[in-house]
């Protein structure tokens, strides 16, 4: 059974290297808090508000923050691998060098954020938005990006091996922009995609499959 800090309000704590793992803290408050290097593995922080909290080094596998508000927080090098972030607001946030492996960012908002040499090796980014995003040198391969928003992204040195970009919403130049960014991939993402129409009235273009 889960010890049970629902609701608690943890503003500005200092919580470094504390052991949270298996821990129930939904709704919980962490604003401002300092979490460097706290164990958070397995715990349930859903609809948790950590504004500004600095979880640099920290370990959050198989985590669940779903629909939990982290922005401008920072993440330097914390272990991220299997988290649950549907839903999160990460707008602004430092996720420099950060391992999120496998883990589930569908719907999660990303906007700015700083995910350079970030690990997203099989992580589901369905919806997601990357919105002016610095993603330079991050590793997507295999990576679900079904939907992507990609508009005003850094792509320099980015790994987009194996990546599904099925209707990832882009700019117009965007295909011809990978070779600048010298993304690796980019051969087999120029023969299988073209830009067209988007439906949707705040993009314009999205990648669809050529057709052979």
């Amino acid at each position: 059974m889960k010890t049970s800090f629902l609701g608690a309000d943890l503003r500005n704590a200092n919580l470094v290297g504390a052991d949270l793992s298996n821990t129930d803290l939904r709704e919980a408050n962490f604003d401002n808090a300092n979490l460097t290097g706290a164990n958070l593995n397995n715990a349930i922080l859903k609809k948790a508000s950590l504004q500004k909290a600095n979880l640099s080094g920290a370990k959050l596998e198989e985590t669940n923050l779903k629909n939990s508000d982290m922005q401008w927080s920072e993440f330097q090098a914390a272990e991220l691998a299997g988290v649950f972030l549907n839903g999160a607001n990460l707008s602004n946030a430092k996720l420099r060098k950060v391992d999120l492996t496998g883990a589930d960012l569908r719907w999660a908002n990303l906007s700015n954020v700083f995910l350079t040499e970030a690990n997203l090796t099989n992580a589901n980014l369905l919806e997601t938005d990357l919105s002016q995003a610095n993603l330079e040198q991050a590793n997507f391969t295999e990576a679900n990006l079904i939907t992507t928003v990609f508009n005003g992204a850094n792509l320099t040195g980015a790994n987009l091996t194996g990546a599904d970009l099925l209707a990832a919403k882009v700019e117009e130049n965007w295909l011809k922009k990978l070779d600048t960014w010298q993304v690796i991939g980019v051969k087999e993402i120029q023969a299988s995609y073209e830009i067209g129409e988007e439906a949707l009235p705040q993009y314009k273009y999205k990648l669809i499959k050529i057709k052979k």
